[in-house]
């Protein structure tokens, strides 16, 4: 989480389908329900657990309350999709403040008024997506799953407290005018004008076989907070809870959990993107790597230690990175989940990323970057 940049505009959660049709979100989330208040309550769950310490173990598991994270921000994301498409213009128009000519403009209300019809309910969700900010919300509600399931990688306690009652408010409201607009909109077809909008996000797709986040920086960095020793130990403990049948009985701090695959993925999706960027002289060029570092390499093959771009091709090329993508959020779940399962469903998934921890390390023989730095030295 502290690696990702929240712009309001970046999907991350949904899929293709789902952003060619934003209302199936909102079946999924409001399902045959008379209101909107059971999804409402997860919401409340979600905050309560920052604040509660220990409170994510009165859940079955701290999968139960991840979910809950990816359903509330999943709907954040099918409100972004439509405000785009909704009202039509007729409506916005109804909604919108008749200023005259040199009169000053009214402050801008904290709150939207009781949703009274659909317009209402488009107008609602117009003015919480503003309000909050959607890339803010969505770090928020990041910051209560953090704070909830106790992880121990950082603290934006300032923050949590800050913003809670703002963002709860918010969401709830949001939340309402969603539920309106899903019973107003269930039973109707989109129009061609509606698809050709919302095609234009169709790149962000979690099924779109390309990063599901913008970085603050890349992954010559990975390294800051801790060594590549500490990623594998990371790995070796997630490799271990494949043999416990009730892991969240006997351990603490699941919060610990998401941040090691959090990295994983800034890992694979930062490697994805060098690859894709670098121009093929680059990739031609060996690496001149020193013995004594050969010598303690431990999970690169032998054949990508002259060309290991070249070595990282072949790797997405074989399984593309949404393939790797899908079984890194499955692998997160299962250990969120705390039982029993087939570790060897990850054992290509797990050795891949332990090369990509240990290539991290040898990114100073990186000929692309040592050209950099040869260059800026004589300038």
């Amino acid at each position: 989480m502290d690696r990702i940049t929240f712009r309001n505009s970046k999907l991350s959660f949904l899929t293709k389908k789902e952003i060619l049709n934003p209302f199936v979100v909102l079946k999924k989330a409001f399902k045959k329900d008379a209101t909107c208040e059971p999804v409402q309550d997860e919401l409340w769950e979600l905050v309560s657990t920052a604040f509660r310490k220990n409170y994510w173990m009165t859940f079955r598991s701290p999968k139960v309350v991840y979910l809950k994270f990816l359903k509330i921000v999943r709907l954040c994301e099918a409100a972004i999709l439509i405000s785009k498409i909704r009202p039509n213009y007729s409506v916005k128009y109804s909604h919108l403040r008749n200023i005259g000519l040199f009169q000053p403009t009214e402050r801008r209300k904290e709150s939207f008024p009781t949703i009274a019809s659909p317009a209402d309910a488009y107008h609602a969700v117009a003015f919480h997506l503003s309000s909050m900010r959607s890339g803010g919300a969505k770090f928020d509600f990041f910051n209560f799953l953090y704070h909830g399931l106790a992880s121990l990688s950082f603290q934006y306690t300032d923050l949590l407290e800050e913003c809670a009652y703002d963002t709860y408010r918010r969401m709830s409201e949001l939340i309402s005018a969603l539920f309106t607009i899903y019973h107003a909109e269930r039973d109707l077809e989109l129009t061609r004008s509606d698809k050709q909008k919302l095609k234009k996000f169709v790149k962000d797709a979690l099924d779109s076989n390309r990063p599901r986040f913008h970085y603050q920086n890349d992954f010559a960095n990975v390294y800051e907070e801790y060594n590549a020793s500490d990623l594998f130990n990371a790995l070796d403990y997630l490799n271990s809870t494949s043999f416990d049948k009730m892991f969240w009985q006997r351990n603490d701090n699941p919060g610990n959990v998401l941040f090691y695959f959090d990295e994983l993925l800034f890992l694979l999706e930062a490697f994805w993107n060098y690859s894709r960027r670098l121009k093929p002289k680059w990739k031609e060029i060996a690496w001149n790597l020193p013995g004594d570092v050969i010598k303690n390499i431990k999970y690169l093959p032998n054949e990508a230690l002259k060309h290991p771009i070249s070595f990282l091709d072949k790797k997405f090329v074989d399984k593309p990175l949404g393939a790797w993508q899908t079984e890194l959020e499955a692998w997160k779940l299962e250990i969120l989940e705390g039982n029993h399962y087939r570790s060897h469903r990850y054992k290509e998934l797990a050795s891949f990323l332990f090369c990509l921890a240990e290539l991290a390390s040898l990114l100073e023989y990186d000929p692309k970057r040592l050209a950099e730095l040869s260059r800026y030295a004589t300038e």
